[in-house]
């Protein structure tokens, strides 16, 4: 028995494993892309995107909750509750996508009281307000994701990711430096390209849900009124996951404001630094999620 069930984890945590590198594979292309813009792209890409990090993890701390409770009425054999869940949970993310929004009317005053160089700032402010305009996308990948981990069909996240990827790099060539009738748009390019990229995710991940029948199944989109008892619930069973992640992303971007001071080639080189050493997290987390 226990020989099969941790056969079963490694099937389930091996396609998890292949999503989030192929999603890492995000960062190492805006990077290289980026790399042949300039150097003040690189370094300002490092604090706009984990400025944009420190809300969009927000999302990912608070889908621990939903996942985990859609995973357990899900082996309850309970389909008309786990989309219950769901659609509970796409509340309380849209709710919090609303809040970063107005958030995001101070990021100018915050970027430039922090940073120092005038084109990192410039570059950096952009790239975070170009990312956050595609949230509610970001927060519905989430969503659907946590569903997909709780049901037990982790393939199709490897075959997202792939799409995500794909999209990534085809808009990242064609917005970052131009092609025909579209204008070269640097910096700013690769952050609507990863805008698209979730967007092209969520229709995969909205055809699969209906061609499926899971949609029907699970009736993911009976919205009902809010469930104060429910997101009472979620929001206990996710706040430590939040606060941990906003921690975590809040040092990474205090870091990067630090190094930022010390020029624009330290703060490059630490984006990519950091990108390489997100690998071991992959690996933990994907295991980790499965076991949850």
């Amino acid at each position: 028995m226990t020989e099969f069930n941790y056969r079963h984890i490694v099937r389930l945590t091996v396609p998890m494993i292949a999503s989030l590198v192929l999603e890492q594979l995000i960062g190492f292309t805006d990077i290289i892309f980026l790399g042949r813009v300039s150097e003040t792209a690189v370094a300002a890409s490092a604090l706009g995107g984990v400025a944009f990090l420190l809300f969009a993890m927000l999302g990912f701390g608070y889908a621990v909750a939903p996942q985990s409770q859609m995973a357990l009425e899900n082996g309850r054999g309970h389909p008309r509750i786990t989309g219950h869940i769901f659609s509970q949970s796409l509340y309380a993310l849209g709710l919090l996508c609303l809040i970063i929004f107005g958030l995001s009317f101070f990021a100018p005053q915050a970027f430039d009281y922090l940073v120092e160089d005038a084109a990192i700032r410039d570059a950096s402010m952009a790239y975070f307000l170009w990312r956050t305009a595609a949230l509610p996308f970001a927060f519905l990948c989430i969503a659907l994701r946590a569903f997909f981990i709780a049901t037990l069909q982790t393939r199709l996240l490897t075959v997202s990711s792939a799409v995500t990827v794909a999209t990534n790099c085809v808009f990242n060539y064609v917005l970052i430096f131009g092609v025909g009738p579209i204008p070269a748009l640097g910096i700013v390019g690769a952050a609507v390209a990863s805008g698209i990229a979730e967007i092209a995710t969520v229709l995969l991940f909205l055809v699969y849900l209906k061609r499926s029948g899971d949609a029907t199944r699970y009736g993911l989109w009976l919205f009902s009124a809010w469930d104060a008892r429910l997101q009472s619930l979620l929001i206990v069973r996710g706040r430590w996951t939040m606060l941990q992640e906003a921690i975590v992303m809040t040092a990474w971007f205090l870091f990067f404001v630090w190094v930022e001071h010390l020029g624009q080639e330290a703060l490059a080189v630490s984006n990519i630094v950091r990108t390489l050493a997100d690998l071991p997290w992959i690996l933990m987390h994907a295991f980790a999620a499965t076991c949850g």
